[in-house]
């Protein structure tokens, strides 16, 4: 069966390919969720991809001609110079208030065989159902028109506001072999939109409910484990370890970490999480490897600064090509935008490396822990599709300190976790200030023989260290004013 590209990125994949040709579909959903930006975008991605094609939008009772191609301007995806010539939009209201309800599909034939598209769009189609006496005349209308459509070798797109329970009794819905669905609700003060394919004859769809956004550039599905699946990568070599570069790690994971893995580095505030990201980071740019930092919390003129004091030069790093970074702020966080966002960065950059911080910060709005682990888990997917090594910032309460994450969830999915602590010591400094020792354990790690335990570190003036002897004895280091043991 022959089908029409949608032109949406991942929605063909929803739909099993795309829309099968001369077919009859409904778009519904309540006013304001879509709809007409969604059929446009259909219309003009179809003419960019078939060049000689037209397409037929044929308004109704609710938006004008001219109203409609006014607001469509502002996507990008509409194309001026094939208004009026591949496009065609005509207003065929004035002949529903004129003529009976049965004539319009031989008025609607009449204008296909003017002007021979591809597409007839029929917006809004519910307020042709509103006219009709009874529900026997506008089932007769809906099919005598999907047979003449089809006739015609004309693919049709009708829209309709209509409620969910309506699909279950419309004649409409009943006729159509396809049935889209646009959702719009609103919680915790944002607005969420998704699109669910109801019917679709002649294609086995993904039938469960996608979110999707509104930009200039129209529809945008959110689908993060349908995109993970598209893009492609730069093969590396997955049996390949990767040098961590904090001194002292390496020897404690047998020589590093295998490509491919996902960790979660986590400790209450003020374990030193952040430098050894910025640290893992720095390493990779000296091997020549790529690193991607993904920040929640800190803006990159905060994180360049950071980094110069340990004497890692990330402004140089980022020139080079060796270093990406990219903030989002805490207040534009949408999870399902920015997983998408951020497999496009990744699919773009391909990085060895990649660290997300905090990852606590990125799902904080999410309160469901089968939707965290549902994120994590196609994070995860990300880091092995692409084969870097992903560094997941986890900050774990200060009133559960015992804690391996913020949420509990997080480390049952990765493959390791690295936990940075603190501990007050018995001994005190020399103006008789209490002082705090750090520590690191590697919990979990996944197919590595590593050493356990907790290791005491220090960071000094070029970043972690970590002490290798474990007998320990109290010091004063004098540049930083850290004590530590050695």
């Amino acid at each position: 069966m022959k089908v029409m590209s949608t032109g949406i990125a991942i929605l063909d994949t929803i739909i099993g390919g795309g829309i099968p040709v001369y077919s009859t579909n409904i778009i519904a959903g309540s006013p304001g969720s879509g709809k007409t930006i969604l059929v446009q975008q259909l219309m003009f991605n179809y003419i960019r991809q078939q060049k000689e094609a037209k397409v037929l939008y044929l308004t109704t009772l609710s938006e004008p001609s001219l109203k409609v191609v006014r607001y469509m301007q502002k996507f990008d995806f509409f194309a001026p110079e094939a208004f009026g010539k591949q496009v065609i939009y005509a207003d065929i209201g004035g002949f529903l208030f004129d003529n009976p309800l049965l004539k319009l599909p031989q008025k609607i034939m009449e204008l296909v065989d003017l002007h021979k598209p591809d597409i007839v769009t029929v917006d809004s189609f519910q307020a042709i159902d509103d006219l009709s006496k009874n529900r026997g005349e506008f089932r007769r209308l809906c099919y005598n028109l999907s047979v003449l459509l089809a006739s015609a070798r004309c693919t049709t797109f009708l829209v309709s506001e209509s409620k969910r329970e309506q699909i279950v009794n419309g004649a409409e819905f009943a006729i159509a072999d396809g049935i889209f669905y646009l959702d719009i609700s609103f919680t915790q003060q944002e607005v969420k939109r998704s699109l669910q394919v109801y019917k679709l004859r002649g294609q086995s769809p993904l039938m469960n409910a996608f979110p999707f956004r509104l930009s200039d550039r129209g529809i945008s599905i959110l689908s993060p484990s349908l995109s993970i699946k598209t893009k492609q990568f730069k093969p590396k070599d997955k049996n390949g370890l990767i040098a961590t570069g904090i001194n002292g790690l390496d020897p404690l994971l047998r020589g590093g970490i295998p490509r491919g893995r996902s960790l979660l580095l986590s400790g209450v505030s003020g374990t030193g999480k952040t430098t050894f990201a910025l640290q893992f980071l720095a390493k990779g740019a000296e091997l020549a490897e790529k690193g991607l930092l993904i920040s929640f919390e800190e803006s990159s003129d905060r994180l360049h600064q950071t980094a110069n004091s340990f004497g890692w030069r990330f402004d140089e790093l980022e020139q080079k090509g060796f270093l990406q970074i990219v903030f989002f702020p805490p207040t534009q966080i949408r999870v399902e935008e920015k997983l998408e966002e951020i497999i496009e960065l990744v699919s773009q950059f391909q990085p060895d490396r990649l660290v997300i911080d905090s990852f606590s910060v990125f799902l904080y709005k999410i309160k469901d822990p089968a939707i965290q682990r549902e994120k994590i888990i196609q994070l995860t997917n990300l880091i092995q599709q692409c084969g870097a090594v992903g560094l997941l910032i986890s900050d774990i309460p200060a009133n559960t300190p015992d804690s391996l994450s913020r949420f509990g969830v997080e480390e049952t999915v990765v493959d390791g976790t690295i936990l940075l602590s603190t501990t007050k010591s018995n001994l005190p400094l020399s103006n008789q200030r209490m002082s705090r020792i750090r520590y690191l354990e590697v919990y979990k790690m996944r197919g590595i023989n590593h050493i356990t335990g907790s290791h005491p570190f220090e960071i000094g003036a070029r970043g972690i260290n970590i002490l290798s002897n474990v007998n320990t004895e109290m010091i004063n280091n004098n540049n930083n004013g850290i004590v530590m043991d050695r």
